[in-house]
Protein backbone atom coordinates (compact mmCIF):
# COMPACT_ATOMS: atom_id res chain seq x y z
CA UNK A 1 0.00 0.00 0.00
CA UNK A 2 1.57 3.19 -0.82
CA UNK A 3 1.20 6.74 1.00
CA UNK A 4 0.19 9.32 -1.00
CA UNK A 5 0.62 12.98 0.73
CA UNK A 6 -1.62 15.83 -1.16
CA UNK A 7 -0.95 19.34 0.28
CA UNK A 8 -3.77 21.49 -0.01
CA UNK A 9 -6.67 18.30 -0.43
CA UNK A 10 -9.57 20.33 1.02
CA UNK A 11 -10.91 21.24 -2.62
CA UNK A 12 -10.75 21.17 -6.21
CA UNK A 13 -8.04 19.36 -8.03
CA UNK A 14 -5.95 18.21 -4.43
CA UNK A 15 -9.73 17.04 -3.05
CA UNK A 16 -10.28 14.92 -6.54
CA UNK A 17 -6.78 13.20 -5.78
CA UNK A 18 -7.52 12.32 -2.62
CA UNK A 19 -10.96 11.06 -4.01
CA UNK A 20 -9.09 9.22 -6.72
CA UNK A 21 -6.46 7.76 -4.42
CA UNK A 22 -8.59 6.24 -2.48
CA UNK A 23 -10.59 4.32 -4.34
CA UNK A 24 -7.24 2.69 -5.86
CA UNK A 25 -6.44 1.46 -1.97
CA UNK A 26 -3.84 3.69 -1.22
CA UNK A 27 -3.56 5.72 2.21
CA UNK A 28 -3.91 8.86 2.14
CA UNK A 29 -2.26 12.17 4.17
CA UNK A 30 -4.38 14.90 3.19
CA UNK A 31 -3.39 18.53 4.41
CA UNK A 32 -6.31 21.73 5.07
CA UNK A 33 -5.49 25.53 6.05
CA UNK A 34 -8.58 26.15 7.53
CA UNK A 35 -11.02 23.27 9.68
CA UNK A 36 -14.18 25.07 8.89
CA UNK A 37 -12.90 24.12 4.57
CA UNK A 38 -12.91 20.18 5.43
CA UNK A 39 -16.58 19.03 5.45
CA UNK A 40 -15.96 16.89 1.88
CA UNK A 41 -12.92 15.69 3.93
CA UNK A 42 -14.50 14.85 6.86
CA UNK A 43 -17.31 12.66 4.28
CA UNK A 44 -14.31 11.09 2.99
CA UNK A 45 -12.97 10.33 6.57
CA UNK A 46 -16.25 8.46 7.24
CA UNK A 47 -16.31 6.52 4.54
CA UNK A 48 -12.51 5.22 4.37
CA UNK A 49 -11.96 5.46 7.75
CA UNK A 50 -8.22 4.52 8.76
CA UNK A 51 -7.14 4.77 4.93
CA UNK A 52 -7.30 8.47 4.94
CA UNK A 53 -5.57 10.90 7.56
CA UNK A 54 -6.83 14.75 7.67
CA UNK A 55 -3.71 17.17 8.84
CA UNK A 56 -4.48 20.79 9.30
CA UNK A 57 -1.13 22.93 7.26
CA UNK A 58 -0.62 26.08 6.02
CA UNK A 59 2.36 26.08 3.75
CA UNK A 60 3.31 29.39 5.46
CA UNK A 61 3.70 28.28 8.87
CA UNK A 62 6.79 26.55 9.68
CA UNK A 63 5.46 24.88 12.61
CA UNK A 64 2.30 23.38 10.92
CA UNK A 65 4.53 22.07 8.12
CA UNK A 66 7.37 20.68 11.09
CA UNK A 67 4.37 18.87 12.66
CA UNK A 68 3.72 16.92 9.35
CA UNK A 69 7.12 15.91 8.62
CA UNK A 70 7.15 13.94 11.78
CA UNK A 71 3.81 13.07 11.62
CA UNK A 72 4.09 11.06 8.21
CA UNK A 73 6.51 7.82 8.68
CA UNK A 74 6.20 7.18 4.40
CA UNK A 75 5.90 9.36 1.43
CA UNK A 76 5.32 7.13 -1.89
CA UNK A 77 4.03 10.28 -3.85
CA UNK A 78 3.71 13.70 -2.43
CA UNK A 79 1.29 16.10 -4.25
CA UNK A 80 1.85 19.99 -3.66
CA UNK A 81 -1.61 21.31 -4.70
CA UNK A 82 -2.07 24.37 -2.11
CA UNK A 83 -1.66 27.68 -4.23
CA UNK A 84 -2.92 31.20 -4.80
CA UNK A 85 -3.71 33.35 -7.12
CA UNK A 86 -2.07 36.56 -5.57
CA UNK A 87 -4.88 39.35 -6.85
CA UNK A 88 -8.33 39.78 -5.30
CA UNK A 89 -9.82 40.28 -9.10
CA UNK A 90 -9.95 38.52 -12.33
CA UNK A 91 -8.25 40.98 -15.22
CA UNK A 92 -5.87 43.37 -13.13
CA UNK A 93 -3.29 44.78 -14.69
CA UNK A 94 0.36 44.41 -13.81
CA UNK A 95 0.72 47.60 -13.13
CA UNK A 96 -2.43 47.52 -10.68
CA UNK A 97 -0.66 44.58 -8.80
CA UNK A 98 1.40 45.23 -5.37
CA UNK A 99 4.84 44.43 -4.58
CA UNK A 100 2.84 42.73 -0.85
CA UNK A 101 0.15 40.63 -3.36
CA UNK A 102 3.39 39.03 -4.90
CA UNK A 103 5.12 38.26 -1.70
CA UNK A 104 2.12 36.65 -0.68
CA UNK A 105 1.98 34.15 -4.23
CA UNK A 106 6.02 33.55 -3.56
CA UNK A 107 5.39 32.58 -0.10
CA UNK A 108 2.06 30.36 -0.48
CA UNK A 109 3.81 28.88 -4.07
CA UNK A 110 6.95 28.55 -3.88
CA UNK A 111 8.94 28.91 -0.40
CA UNK A 112 6.02 27.12 1.75
CA UNK A 113 6.09 23.92 -1.01
CA UNK A 114 9.98 24.17 -0.74
CA UNK A 115 9.55 23.80 2.85
CA UNK A 116 7.32 20.66 2.34
CA UNK A 117 10.24 19.23 0.01
CA UNK A 118 13.38 19.96 2.39
CA UNK A 119 11.37 18.15 5.37
CA UNK A 120 10.46 15.43 3.63
CA UNK A 121 13.82 15.05 1.53
CA UNK A 122 15.08 11.73 3.31
CA UNK A 123 11.79 10.07 3.17
CA UNK A 124 11.87 10.66 -1.06
CA UNK A 125 15.57 9.26 -0.83
CA UNK A 126 13.84 6.04 -1.81
CA UNK A 127 13.24 3.81 -4.71
CA UNK A 128 10.49 5.23 -6.94
CA UNK A 129 9.48 7.93 -5.02
CA UNK A 130 7.88 11.04 -6.98
CA UNK A 131 6.78 14.56 -5.98
CA UNK A 132 4.18 16.48 -7.95
CA UNK A 133 3.88 20.32 -8.29
CA UNK A 134 0.68 21.52 -9.69
CA UNK A 135 1.70 24.33 -11.78
CA UNK A 136 -0.10 26.33 -14.64
CA UNK A 137 0.24 27.36 -18.24
CA UNK A 138 0.93 30.80 -17.66
CA UNK A 139 3.75 29.15 -15.71
CA UNK A 140 5.69 28.83 -18.94
CA UNK A 141 8.07 32.22 -19.94
CA UNK A 142 7.99 30.83 -23.84
CA UNK A 143 4.46 31.53 -23.98
CA UNK A 144 3.67 33.91 -22.21
CA UNK A 145 1.89 36.50 -25.15
CA UNK A 146 -0.44 38.24 -23.12
CA UNK A 147 1.62 39.50 -19.63
CA UNK A 148 -1.05 39.69 -16.79
CA UNK A 149 -1.64 37.21 -13.94
CA UNK A 150 1.80 38.90 -12.39
CA UNK A 151 1.89 37.18 -9.19
CA UNK A 152 0.39 34.19 -10.43
CA UNK A 153 2.51 33.77 -13.36
CA UNK A 154 5.77 34.40 -11.66
CA UNK A 155 5.24 32.24 -8.45
CA UNK A 156 4.51 29.55 -10.76
CA UNK A 157 7.13 29.82 -13.03
CA UNK A 158 9.43 29.74 -9.76
CA UNK A 159 7.99 26.97 -8.54
CA UNK A 160 8.78 24.85 -11.76
CA UNK A 161 12.60 26.34 -11.20
CA UNK A 162 12.28 25.01 -7.58
CA UNK A 163 10.93 21.58 -8.10
CA UNK A 164 12.98 20.86 -11.17
CA UNK A 165 16.01 21.87 -8.50
CA UNK A 166 14.97 19.13 -5.95
CA UNK A 167 14.35 16.81 -9.22
CA UNK A 168 18.52 16.83 -10.44
CA UNK A 169 19.01 16.93 -6.19
CA UNK A 170 17.23 13.51 -5.39
CA UNK A 171 19.12 11.51 -8.91
CA UNK A 172 22.17 12.94 -7.48
CA UNK A 173 21.72 12.14 -4.36
CA UNK A 174 20.65 8.25 -5.23
CA UNK A 175 23.34 8.21 -7.61
CA UNK A 176 26.11 8.34 -5.33
CA UNK A 177 24.32 5.43 -3.45
CA UNK A 178 22.42 3.21 -6.12
CA UNK A 179 23.25 1.88 -9.58
CA UNK A 180 19.99 1.23 -10.49
CA UNK A 181 18.84 4.61 -12.09
CA UNK A 182 15.41 2.87 -12.84
CA UNK A 183 14.28 3.43 -9.81
CA UNK A 184 15.18 7.19 -9.03
CA UNK A 185 13.36 9.14 -7.03
CA UNK A 186 12.07 12.57 -9.28
CA UNK A 187 10.23 14.88 -8.81
CA UNK A 188 7.92 17.31 -11.74
CA UNK A 189 5.34 20.20 -12.55
CA UNK A 190 2.33 19.33 -14.11
CA UNK A 191 -0.55 21.63 -15.28
CA UNK A 192 -3.80 20.21 -14.60
CA UNK A 193 -5.45 22.24 -17.63
CA UNK A 194 -8.42 24.55 -16.86
CA UNK A 195 -10.36 23.30 -14.86
CA UNK A 196 -14.07 23.78 -13.55
CA UNK A 197 -13.04 25.04 -9.81
CA UNK A 198 -13.36 27.37 -7.57
CA UNK A 199 -9.92 29.39 -9.59
CA UNK A 200 -11.14 27.96 -12.79
CA UNK A 201 -14.59 29.19 -12.92
CA UNK A 202 -17.88 27.26 -14.03
CA UNK A 203 -16.83 27.94 -18.00
CA UNK A 204 -13.44 25.46 -17.67
CA UNK A 205 -13.14 23.09 -20.14
CA UNK A 206 -11.87 19.79 -17.64
CA UNK A 207 -13.98 18.47 -15.00
CA UNK A 208 -11.95 17.13 -12.19
CA UNK A 209 -12.11 13.90 -12.58
CA UNK A 210 -11.18 14.18 -16.00
CA UNK A 211 -8.02 16.32 -15.23
CA UNK A 212 -7.08 14.56 -12.19
CA UNK A 213 -7.63 11.20 -13.97
CA UNK A 214 -5.43 12.22 -17.39
CA UNK A 215 -2.65 13.67 -14.85
CA UNK A 216 -2.45 10.53 -13.04
CA UNK A 217 -1.51 8.20 -15.84
CA UNK A 218 1.05 11.25 -16.70
CA UNK A 219 2.29 10.41 -13.18
CA UNK A 220 2.38 6.89 -13.43
CA UNK A 221 4.34 7.33 -16.39
CA UNK A 222 6.99 9.56 -15.20
CA UNK A 223 7.46 7.12 -12.24
CA UNK A 224 7.89 4.29 -14.69
CA UNK A 225 10.20 6.07 -17.79
CA UNK A 226 11.59 8.73 -15.18
CA UNK A 227 11.20 11.03 -18.15
CA UNK A 228 10.48 13.88 -15.82
CA UNK A 229 12.57 16.65 -17.35
CA UNK A 230 9.86 18.76 -18.81
CA UNK A 231 6.86 21.07 -17.62
CA UNK A 232 3.98 18.71 -18.41
CA UNK A 233 0.03 19.44 -19.34
CA UNK A 234 -2.26 17.39 -17.96
CA UNK A 235 -2.74 14.96 -21.27
CA UNK A 236 1.18 14.46 -21.43
CA UNK A 237 2.84 17.38 -23.79
CA UNK A 238 5.23 18.66 -23.08
CA UNK A 239 4.95 22.68 -22.85
CA UNK A 240 8.58 23.54 -22.04
CA UNK A 241 11.40 20.77 -22.29
CA UNK A 242 14.89 21.49 -20.12
CA UNK A 243 18.29 19.91 -20.25
CA UNK A 244 19.03 17.49 -18.03
CA UNK A 245 22.42 16.02 -17.65
CA UNK A 246 21.44 12.94 -15.65
CA UNK A 247 19.06 12.13 -18.77
CA UNK A 248 21.23 9.40 -20.18
CA UNK A 249 22.24 7.91 -16.85
CA UNK A 250 18.80 7.43 -15.88
CA UNK A 251 16.99 6.30 -18.98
Amino acid sequence: MRTVVVVGANRGIGLGFVKMHLEKGDKVVATYRTKCSTVALQALKETYGCSLQLRKVDVTDENDVSRLHRGVKKVHLLILSAGTKGYPVSGTQTIENTTSELQKALEVNVTGHDRIVRGFYKKLSHSNRCVVYLSSGVSSTQDNLSGGYHPYRISKAAGNAMIWNWNLQLAKGWRHKNKDMQKVPCTFAICPGWVKTDMGGASARLTVDQSVGAMSRVIDNVIRTKDSAALFMHDGTKLEKYRNPLHETIV
